[in-house]
Protein backbone atom coordinates (compact mmCIF):
# COMPACT_ATOMS: atom_id res chain seq x y z
CA UNK A 1 0.00 0.00 0.00
CA UNK A 2 1.10 3.57 -0.73
CA UNK A 3 -0.40 6.99 -0.06
CA UNK A 4 -0.94 9.30 -3.05
CA UNK A 5 0.69 12.70 -2.63
CA UNK A 6 -2.15 14.50 -4.52
CA UNK A 7 -5.39 12.86 -3.36
CA UNK A 8 -4.01 11.71 0.01
CA UNK A 9 -5.58 8.26 -0.43
CA UNK A 10 -4.05 4.86 0.41
CA UNK A 11 -3.89 2.77 -2.77
CA UNK A 12 -2.34 -0.43 -4.07
CA UNK A 13 1.19 -0.11 -5.48
CA UNK A 14 -0.18 -1.17 -8.89
CA UNK A 15 -2.11 2.15 -8.93
CA UNK A 16 1.22 4.04 -9.25
CA UNK A 17 3.54 4.40 -12.24
CA UNK A 18 7.12 3.19 -11.79
CA UNK A 19 9.89 5.74 -11.20
CA UNK A 20 13.41 4.41 -10.65
CA UNK A 21 14.54 7.76 -9.19
CA UNK A 22 12.27 7.36 -6.15
CA UNK A 23 13.32 5.30 -3.10
CA UNK A 24 10.30 3.02 -3.37
CA UNK A 25 10.51 2.91 -7.20
CA UNK A 26 7.06 4.49 -7.66
CA UNK A 27 5.67 7.93 -8.60
CA UNK A 28 4.43 10.07 -5.70
CA UNK A 29 1.03 10.58 -7.42
CA UNK A 30 -1.34 7.77 -8.35
CA UNK A 31 -2.18 7.06 -12.00
CA UNK A 32 -5.65 8.56 -11.58
CA UNK A 33 -4.30 11.90 -10.27
CA UNK A 34 -1.68 12.07 -13.03
CA UNK A 35 -4.38 11.49 -15.63
CA UNK A 36 -6.59 14.21 -14.14
CA UNK A 37 -3.69 16.69 -14.11
CA UNK A 38 -2.71 15.96 -17.71
CA UNK A 39 -6.26 16.72 -18.82
CA UNK A 40 -6.62 19.97 -16.88
CA UNK A 41 -7.12 23.34 -18.42
CA UNK A 42 -3.86 24.67 -16.97
CA UNK A 43 -1.87 21.75 -18.36
CA UNK A 44 -3.17 22.46 -21.87
CA UNK A 45 -2.07 26.08 -21.46
CA UNK A 46 1.43 25.07 -20.39
CA UNK A 47 1.66 22.74 -23.40
CA UNK A 48 0.50 25.52 -25.73
CA UNK A 49 3.10 27.90 -24.30
CA UNK A 50 5.91 25.35 -24.63
CA UNK A 51 4.89 24.66 -28.22
CA UNK A 52 4.95 28.35 -29.03
CA UNK A 53 8.40 28.75 -27.42
CA UNK A 54 9.80 25.68 -29.19
CA UNK A 55 8.72 26.93 -32.62
CA UNK A 56 10.99 29.97 -32.31
CA UNK A 57 13.91 28.05 -30.76
CA UNK A 58 16.90 27.81 -33.16
CA UNK A 59 17.23 24.03 -32.65
CA UNK A 60 13.64 23.27 -33.73
CA UNK A 61 13.55 21.28 -36.98
CA UNK A 62 11.38 23.86 -38.78
CA UNK A 63 12.89 26.95 -37.18
CA UNK A 64 13.85 28.35 -40.59
CA UNK A 65 10.14 29.13 -41.03
CA UNK A 66 10.43 31.47 -38.03
CA UNK A 67 14.08 32.54 -37.74
CA UNK A 68 14.32 33.38 -41.42
CA UNK A 69 11.69 36.02 -40.66
CA UNK A 70 13.27 37.02 -37.35
CA UNK A 71 10.19 35.90 -35.39
CA UNK A 72 10.56 35.78 -31.60
CA UNK A 73 8.41 34.96 -28.60
CA UNK A 74 8.06 38.10 -26.48
CA UNK A 75 5.61 36.65 -23.95
CA UNK A 76 6.50 35.30 -20.51
CA UNK A 77 4.84 32.15 -19.26
CA UNK A 78 2.89 34.17 -16.67
CA UNK A 79 1.62 36.61 -19.33
CA UNK A 80 0.63 33.72 -21.58
CA UNK A 81 -1.24 31.91 -18.80
CA UNK A 82 -3.15 35.14 -18.07
CA UNK A 83 -4.05 35.30 -21.78
CA UNK A 84 -4.97 31.58 -21.73
CA UNK A 85 -7.34 32.00 -18.77
CA UNK A 86 -8.88 35.17 -20.22
CA UNK A 87 -9.83 33.14 -23.31
CA UNK A 88 -11.22 30.21 -21.32
CA UNK A 89 -14.72 30.37 -22.83
CA UNK A 90 -13.31 30.22 -26.38
CA UNK A 91 -10.99 27.34 -25.49
CA UNK A 92 -13.72 25.35 -23.74
CA UNK A 93 -16.02 25.84 -26.75
CA UNK A 94 -13.31 24.49 -29.10
CA UNK A 95 -12.76 21.48 -26.81
CA UNK A 96 -16.54 20.86 -26.48
CA UNK A 97 -16.77 20.77 -30.29
CA UNK A 98 -14.10 18.06 -30.36
CA UNK A 99 -11.27 20.34 -31.48
CA UNK A 100 -7.90 21.30 -30.09
CA UNK A 101 -7.11 24.89 -29.17
CA UNK A 102 -4.20 26.41 -31.07
CA UNK A 103 -2.22 29.65 -30.70
CA UNK A 104 -2.32 31.64 -33.93
CA UNK A 105 -0.35 34.75 -34.84
CA UNK A 106 -2.76 37.29 -36.34
CA UNK A 107 0.03 38.77 -38.47
CA UNK A 108 2.04 35.73 -39.60
CA UNK A 109 5.12 37.90 -40.12
CA UNK A 110 4.91 39.37 -36.61
CA UNK A 111 6.35 38.16 -33.30
CA UNK A 112 4.52 36.15 -30.67
CA UNK A 113 3.27 38.98 -28.44
CA UNK A 114 -0.05 39.43 -26.64
CA UNK A 115 -1.31 41.91 -29.23
CA UNK A 116 -0.57 39.49 -32.10
CA UNK A 117 -1.95 36.15 -30.88
CA UNK A 118 -5.39 34.60 -30.65
CA UNK A 119 -6.83 31.18 -29.82
CA UNK A 120 -8.48 29.26 -32.65
CA UNK A 121 -9.01 25.57 -33.34
CA UNK A 122 -6.09 23.60 -34.74
CA UNK A 123 -8.21 22.70 -37.78
CA UNK A 124 -8.89 26.35 -38.62
CA UNK A 125 -5.25 27.26 -37.99
CA UNK A 126 -3.95 24.58 -40.34
CA UNK A 127 -6.47 25.62 -43.01
CA UNK A 128 -4.63 28.96 -43.28
CA UNK A 129 -1.85 27.03 -44.97
CA UNK A 130 -4.17 26.04 -47.80
CA UNK A 131 -3.70 29.44 -49.41
CA UNK A 132 -0.12 28.33 -50.23
CA UNK A 133 -1.05 24.86 -51.47
CA UNK A 134 -1.31 23.30 -54.87
CA UNK A 135 -4.45 21.65 -56.18
CA UNK A 136 -2.50 18.37 -56.14
CA UNK A 137 -2.66 16.55 -52.82
CA UNK A 138 0.80 16.36 -51.24
CA UNK A 139 2.18 19.49 -52.93
CA UNK A 140 2.45 22.80 -51.09
CA UNK A 141 4.39 26.03 -51.42
CA UNK A 142 6.71 27.22 -48.66
CA UNK A 143 7.23 30.97 -48.62
CA UNK A 144 10.28 30.82 -46.34
CA UNK A 145 12.26 28.72 -48.84
CA UNK A 146 10.39 29.97 -51.92
CA UNK A 147 10.03 26.34 -53.09
CA UNK A 148 7.35 23.70 -53.60
CA UNK A 149 7.42 20.69 -51.24
CA UNK A 150 6.28 17.24 -52.31
CA UNK A 151 5.22 14.63 -49.75
CA UNK A 152 3.02 11.56 -49.66
CA UNK A 153 1.25 9.94 -46.70
CA UNK A 154 0.51 6.24 -46.53
CA UNK A 155 0.52 3.48 -43.90
CA UNK A 156 0.51 6.13 -41.22
CA UNK A 157 3.85 7.57 -42.34
CA UNK A 158 4.89 10.74 -44.12
CA UNK A 159 7.34 10.42 -47.00
CA UNK A 160 8.98 13.71 -47.93
CA UNK A 161 10.04 13.67 -51.56
CA UNK A 162 11.89 16.97 -51.61
CA UNK A 163 11.68 20.66 -52.46
CA UNK A 164 11.31 21.86 -56.05
CA UNK A 165 11.62 25.16 -57.87
CA UNK A 166 8.28 24.78 -59.68
CA UNK A 167 4.90 23.35 -58.79
CA UNK A 168 5.01 21.13 -61.90
CA UNK A 169 8.24 19.46 -60.72
CA UNK A 170 6.75 18.76 -57.27
CA UNK A 171 3.54 17.36 -58.83
CA UNK A 172 5.64 15.11 -61.08
CA UNK A 173 7.58 13.79 -58.06
CA UNK A 174 4.34 12.92 -56.23
CA UNK A 175 2.87 11.22 -59.31
CA UNK A 176 6.05 9.17 -59.90
CA UNK A 177 6.13 8.06 -56.27
CA UNK A 178 2.48 6.96 -56.41
CA UNK A 179 3.04 5.08 -59.68
CA UNK A 180 6.04 3.21 -58.21
CA UNK A 181 4.07 2.38 -55.08
CA UNK A 182 1.17 0.97 -57.11
CA UNK A 183 3.58 -1.18 -59.16
CA UNK A 184 5.14 -2.68 -56.03
CA UNK A 185 1.68 -3.51 -54.64
CA UNK A 186 0.68 -5.44 -57.78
Amino acid sequence: MKKCYKCNTEKETTDFHKNIRKKDGLQAECKECIKKYSETFARRGVRAYRGMKSRVHPDWHQSQDYHGKGIECKITREEFMGFWYSNRSIIEKIIAEGGKPSVDRIDSDGNYCLSNIRIISQRVNSSHKEQCSSKTKGVSFYKSSDKWRAEVHHSGKRHRLGYYATEAEAVKAVELYREKREQTIR
